[in-house]
């Protein structure tokens, strides 16, 4: 029988459900899902206030607001990754 990994401790879980693994997310895990998540309209922040882009407000709110959807999604899915 082949080992799934070579690790000094049990395997406890090698298929764990959704809500176990984000019952059991540590502070680390929430951290970098936050610091991801703050990354997308960050960027867009500092790209516009250093290099203006001559956008109006309506379409820099919707450039921000899909940052912090996309930031969100790789901020939780990284966060998830961490943690299962």
């Amino acid at each position: 029988m082949r080992k799934l990994h070579d690790a000094p401790f049990p395997i406890i879980d090698t298929d764990p459900i959704f809500g176990r693994v984000i019952r059991y997310m540590r502070p680390s895990d929430y951290v970098m899902g936050v610091a991801l998540t703050a990354l997308g309209p960050g960027f867009i922040y500092w790209m516009e206030k250093y290099q203006p882009a001559g956008l109006s407000r309506k379409h820099m709110v919707r450039g921000m607001g899909l940052a912090t959807c996309i930031g969100a999604t790789v901020g939780f899915m990284s966060a998830y990754a961490a943690s299962s």
